[in-house]
């Protein structure tokens, strides 16, 4: 069975670089700065298997402290489905999935006839918002932590067309 994996690479040292390798430490995603700011990032579905998380420096000259954390999504339902233009609106809680980290996400399935440059907005007033697309394979295509006002997120992006998932969830956890 696949799962979707977050994994991510901070510090407020060095600029995090983090490589996910397959069961021979074959690197099969890489990531710089995908996390904001200079850390490190990568969503991706995953097939059950073993897998290596390196965590390393852009700057391989630099050693310093660092935090590594990675969630599976647990006992997530369907997404709901949201079109372009559609506005929808939930509750991130007890009930949604929530992942390793303990916080929790929302996904909703977008699919687009004809590529079409979407702009994609996540706001609320008790959470820093954090959001992601993700195409069929289950690879992240875009995300945002703050790019709408305040701590707001917001995807400004041309996709071709497909299916994909957009995922709600918070920066922080709980």
């Amino acid at each position: 069975r696949s799962s979707l994996v977050r994994i991510a690479l901070n510090s407020t040292a060095f600029d995090a670089f983090l490589i996910l390798g397959n069961s021979a430490g074959v690197p099969i995603a890489l990531d710089d700065d995908g996390g904001g700011n200079l850390n490190s990032l990568i969503v991706m579905q995953l097939p059950a298997g073993t897998y290596h998380i390196q965590a390393s420096s852009f700057d391989a000259r630099r050693t310093r402290a660092y935090a590594v954390t990675w969630s599976i999504v647990d006992g997530c339902s369907a997404p709901g489905a949201i079109a372009v233009p559609q506005t929808v609106s939930g509750t991130l809680g007890i009930g949604d999935c929530k992942l390793e980290d303990d916080s929790y996400a929302d996904g909703w399935e977008l699919t687009l006839a004809s590529a079409t440059t979407v702009q994609l907005d996540l706001s609320s007033a008790a959470f820093d918002a954090f959001l992601y697309v993700m195409d069929a394979a289950g690879n992240t295509v875009a995300w945002d932590d703050d790019s709408g006002e305040g701590t707001n997120a917001r995807i400004q992006a041309p996709l071709p067309a497909g299916t994909y998932t957009v995922v709600a969830n918070s920066y922080v956890p709980s």
